[in-house]
């Protein structure tokens, strides 16, 4: 998959001239919703739920840089229903961006979460 990456550091990534939000310590899909809010600076109206988070990773108007990038330091230990949806919404979102858009998402993972998620069509793992 193009734009998700595995690092055996992520919380040491910090690519210059892009919007990068480091994500860690989450164990709720409640405490996901709060942290994309906080670390993306997401809009007033994001209704915390995931056809919001959908919309809000797909937009991206409010964020000057053209390339975001989303740190994962660590797999966010929440239920494996909310994971399974979490990552079909990231790499619906990623897919979404084409070259020449506006911005693009790029996602990135600790190296060992790899073989734990694996993505092939609408299976994230």
């Amino acid at each position: 998959m193009e734009r998700v990456f595995f690092l055996d550091c992520p919380q040491f990534y910090n690519p210059d001239l892009k919007f990068v939000a480091h994500l860690s310590k989450i164990n709720s899909k409640n405490g996901l919703f709060k942290t994309l809010n906080i670390k993306l600076k997401l809009p007033d109206y994001f209704g915390f739920n995931w056809d919001a988070l959908s919309e809000c990773l797909k937009d991206f108007h409010w964020i000057p840089q053209q390339g975001i990038v989303i740190v994962h330091d660590e797999l966010p230990a929440i239920d494996e229903a909310s994971l399974h949806t979490y990552m079909n919404i990231l790499i619906d979102a990623v897919d979404d961006w084409k070259e020449g858009d506006e911005h693009y998402l790029e996602i990135v993972f600790p190296k060992n979460a790899e073989n734990l998620l694996w993505f092939n069509g609408d299976q994230t793992y």
